[in-house]
């Protein structure tokens, strides 16, 4: 399995997992633990939409993909200690 095709299904998986968490808070399946929890689902829908966007460029042979793939994979991290000192305040 390569990169691109890898960057592809994670970015792919964020935006499916984005969306169903925001249908299930929607019909009341869940209740969020604070209230910001719509600006981390459309910052993980983004995330999700880089890394596809990444490995398309990456498949397509282009520079910018190889470029843009350090700074969506620093992003990611930084999205990932915003939710953890979210879930835990």
């Amino acid at each position: 399995m390569t990169l691109a095709a890898c960057l592809l299904g994670f970015g792919a998986l964020n935006i499916a997992l984005a969306l169903a968490l925001a249908l299930a808070a929607v019909f009341g399946l869940f209740s969020p633990p604070a209230s910001g929890l719509w600006f981390y689902l459309i910052l993980q829908m983004v995330l999700g939409a880089a890394l596809a966007f990444c490995g398309r460029q990456i498949r397509a042979g282009k520079d910018l993909g190889h470029k843009a793939f350090p700074a969506v994979c620093v992003a990611y991290g930084l999205f990932l200690l915003m939710v953890w000192r979210w879930v835990d305040a």
